[in-house]
Parts: structure tokens; sequence; C-alpha cells
């Protein structure tokens, strides 16, 4: 399985054209493509973006996402769309490890109460991480969503306590602490 249109789709609504804010630890962003992290990628997407041609930047941002981020974790293995798109989500707006960990602490509040041997906690969003989310989405769907999305917000918490000029960003964050529903 490959991942899902509606996955990237889901981000890009959060995700939107150009951002350069001062407390970004990114830089500047355009669809989310970071100039800090990406420098290639933001100048491929920008120069689209600055010739006006809104529909080839978001085209090279989709092309960013699946090659980039899409292609090097399992998302395409995560047999649930809102699963899916939670997890891809992740992947984007933290880093790769803060996503999987935050992930695997979810998955292993859920399991300890049902006798299964935890997951190891090494922000690894692999083949072991991505079993353990289908089979207790399988089983509790709304109770994975709803653990994910409460480690994630503690996630952006403890950003927000490190660093205060993230408090910024609170409010666009909390947003994305809610279930997908595509």
């Amino acid at each position: 399985m490959t991942l899902r249109a509606e996955a990237i789709e889901y981000t890009l609504g959060f995700e939107g054209g150009f951002s350069n804010h001062r407390h970004d630890p990114g830089s500047k962003t355009i669809y989310g493509v970071a100039s800090a992290s990406w420098p290639e990628w933001y100048r491929y997407i920008m120069a689209a973006y600055r010739e006006d041609d809104i529909v080839e930047a978001q085209k090279r941002a989709l092309q960013f996402y699946r090659e980039e981020i899409g292609s090097k974790r399992p998302f395409g293995d995560i047999e649930d769309i809102n699963l899916q798109a939670l997890v891809f989500d992740m992947h984007v707006n933290h880093s790769f490890r803060g996503a999987g960990l935050t992930i695997q602490k979810a998955l292993n509040y859920l399991s300890s109460g049902l006798n299964m041997n935890p997951l190891t906690e090494d922000g690894w969003m692999g083949a072991k991480t991505v079993a353990r989310a289908n089979e207790l989405h399988r089983r509790y769907p709304e109770a994975v969503l709803a653990a994910i999305c409460s480690e994630r917000y503690k996630y952006y918490q403890s950003l927000i306590d490190r660093n205060s000029n993230l408090q910024s960003f609170a409010r666009g964050w909390a947003r994305r602490c809610f279930p997908p529903q595509l």
C-alpha cells in the first residue's frame, strides 16, 4: 500500500502558502517545507510560488511530501485513513523522531492495560509500531486516535515550556490535536 493522497491533503489543510514567522525554528516555510531543514526543496517550491504559479507550487509541495516524507516511513501500511493522516501530519509538523516517540508513548499507554509487551520508545515509526497501531485501531479506533492526539498535545506543550516564544503557534498546534475526520 502507498501513502494516500487524502493524508497529504489533510496536512496541506494546515500548511498554507508562504510563512516567515520570526519565532519559527524552521525559518521561512512554503506549504510547511522549512527553508532551514529542506533548503533545496524550499527554493524549488518558492520558484513557482514567486512566479504566481500556485498550482505548480502545490504540485511541487506534494512531490516533496511524497519523496521526502512519505517514502521514508511505512505510512502506506497504516490501514485506516484517519490514522494514516494523523501519523503523516505528525511527521511533517514534528521531527520524524518526535512524531515516532509521541505515537509510541500513546500506543504503549493503551497497550499497558491489554497485557501487551511495550514498544521500544526509540522514535522509529517502523513495522512494529505500525503493526501495533493497526492492531489497536482495529479494536479501539476512537481510543487510539484520542490517545495519539492527547500525546501530541503534550508534545506541543513541552515545546512551549522549553521556549515561550513558541506560544504564538499554540492555537494552530491545538487545531492539529483533534482526530481527522476523513
